[in-house]
């Protein structure tokens, strides 16, 4: 089985996720005090990056964000 392996680029989803109706997140107007019980809490980005290794032993894939 050959070896290989893929790093990909990271990359934002923000202009995908404000497509998709999630804009007052990356806004000022957003309310999450629900998690700390301050309202200073903002979303700035949301980056994804994806790592794929193939070897002996198998697939191993790893995303980050």
């Amino acid at each position: 089985m050959p070896r290989w392996e893929l790093d990909g680029d990271t990359f934002s989803l923000k202009k995908m996720l404000v497509g998709l109706g999630m804009e007052i997140a990356f806004t000022p107007a957003v309310d999450f005090s629900g998690m700390n019980g301050e309202c200073n809490l903002a979303i700035q980005d949301v980056l994804h990056q994806a790592f794929v290794k193939v070897d002996e032993a198998g697939p191993m894939a790893l995303h980050s964000v």
